[in-house]
């Protein structure tokens, strides 16, 4: 993720953070970090609400349009 001085970033730090952020539509005008690994069930959803960008800790990025990035080897 590259971040600029106005980039604006939300953090979740629990599943149930994130899927409030995906509910409530702020996935749409920020980027968003979590602070746990991804799974199918997120991943699905995230996927489906076409985010700016969010990012795993585990390092799996995904980002509209809808373009998934997997770091882990």
């Amino acid at each position: 993720m590259e971040f600029t001085p106005s980039s604006r970033l939300l953090i979740a730090d629990t599943a149930p953070i994130l899927e409030a952020f995906l509910d409530n539509g702020l996935h749409r005008d920020f980027a968003i970090y979590c602070q746990f690994p991804c799974h199918e069930t997120l991943r699905q959803k995230a996927e489906q609400a076409h985010p700016l960008s969010i990012e795993f800790n585990d390092g799996m990025k995904i980002t509209s349009p809808t373009t998934i990035t997997c770091l882990k080897e």
